[in-house]
């Protein structure tokens, strides 16, 4: 192979292999915070825990309370989801708006849970989430937590930040976003653990220019929330129906599951 043809064939190789920015998924804690230990219940309360019923009737309505990000991740101690209100507004929307369909007649969002998933234990989470559903007469309250991690890597044009003032002139930033998104399901009046489901995401953007970077973070940072958050949510729909199902609190008006 001729010189010229063998360095263009390992240009374009080095472009396209550029990339350097791999950005691994946020692991959540939201099961692990508020579902009971595998070592934490006697014979008898295993006993009574199986004997609980559910007592949800469908269609039922349901409330989503969004909790901070997930502790334990990217940026100092906690894994964060820097988005503003109005894109938060946006996510939430997505979210309830694939969840309002049966065996849910109505899904609103309920105010943000102030602490995140350590706070003052599951008991207190899963009590501050029940009461805030009561107070909206909803009959299932659904917890949402997510989390973002993100990665930063530099392209064969980053030759070109050797001088602060040519900088900005080349594109040699590479920027990777992955989201995790954990939705549960709890009986209000119960209490009782309906169902858990997992959703996420992730995205890049390689040969962006400084200028570019912020701008792309944040687009990267909601679309990827937004699709991790839909993702969960579209896997508890049947997830809660099935549940109910099982419990005998099937809505007749409704056609069972496959």
């Amino acid at each position: 192979m001729a010189p010229k043809k063998q360095w263009l064939l390992s240009a374009i190789s080095l472009l396209v292999c550029a990339c350097a920015a791999k950005a691994p998924y946020p692991e959540l804690g939201l099961q692990r915070a508020i579902l009971p230990g595998l070592d934490t219940l006697k014979e008898d309360e295993i006993r009574a825990a199986l004997e609980h019923p559910i007592e949800v009737e469908p269609p039922a309505t349901a409330g989503v309370a969004w909790l901070n990000e997930a502790p334990g991740g990217w940026r100092g101690d906690w894994y964060e989801t820097p988005l503003t209100e109005y894109q938060r507004t946006g996510v939430i929307n997505a979210t309830l708006a694939v969840l309002r369909q049966p065996p849910f007649s109505e899904v609103t969002s309920l105010p943000t849970v102030a602490t995140g998933s350590r706070g003052g234990g599951e008991a207190d989470l899963l009590m501050s989430l029940r009461s805030a559903a009561a107070r909206f007469q909803d009959e299932i309250a659904i917890l949402m937590q997510t989390g973002t991690a993100e990665s930063r890597g530099f392209n064969v044009f980053a030759l070109g930040f050797i001088g602060l003032v040519t900088a900005p002139l080349f594109p040699g930033v590479d920027l990777a976003v992955a989201s995790s998104a954990e939705l549960c399901a709890v009986d209000v009046r119960s209490g009782v653990m309906i169902a858990c489901t997992r959703g996420r995401s992730e995205e890049r953007r390689n040969y962006l220019f400084l200028f570019q970077e912020s701008r792309v973070r944040d687009q990267l940072t909601e679309n990827t929330v937004r699709a991790a958050a839909v993702a969960a949510a579209q896997d508890l729909v049947p997830a809660v129906a099935r549940r109910l199902q099982g419990a005998g609190r099937f809505d007749p008006r409704f056609p069972p599951l496959a």
